[in-house]
């Protein structure tokens, strides 16, 4: 078993034998994009939620969280703080060095 089957060993089951560097990259770019998405949903989540007052006509929570994750600049600030990665994936070259940036998910320094 490789490094990354290993890595993903207790989250998924699949065969990383015999996958190439490229179909690798392609693996990890998918789960930083994912990552990158549930971590700009959950900052939304978390910014209606420290902002929020009940107030009389007040659109729903669910209606303020699709117009805080519809802001491009908001969208920004968290593909920013992953732009670090997305580099470093462009440039691996070997399975340890994506295993390596899978590992540093996610960069943002606090829980989600």
């Amino acid at each position: 078993m490789g490094p990354i089957a290993e890595l993903l060993g207790g989250i998924i089951e699949c065969r990383f034998d015999g996958m190439d560097i490229e179909e690798l990259k392609r693996l990890a770019l998918g789960i930083i994009q994912l990552v990158e998405e549930l971590h700009f949903e959950n900052m939304s989540l978390k910014t209606i939620l420290q902002n929020a007052v009940p107030r009389p006509n007040e659109p729903p929570l669910k209606q303020q969280l699709r117009d805080v994750m519809n802001s491009p600049e908001n969208r920004q600030i968290i593909h920013q703080q992953l732009a670090v990665i997305y580099e470093s994936l462009n440039r691996a070259a070997e399975e340890a060095e994506i295993v390596d940036l899978l590992a540093r998910l996610p960069p943002m320094g606090e829980p989600n």
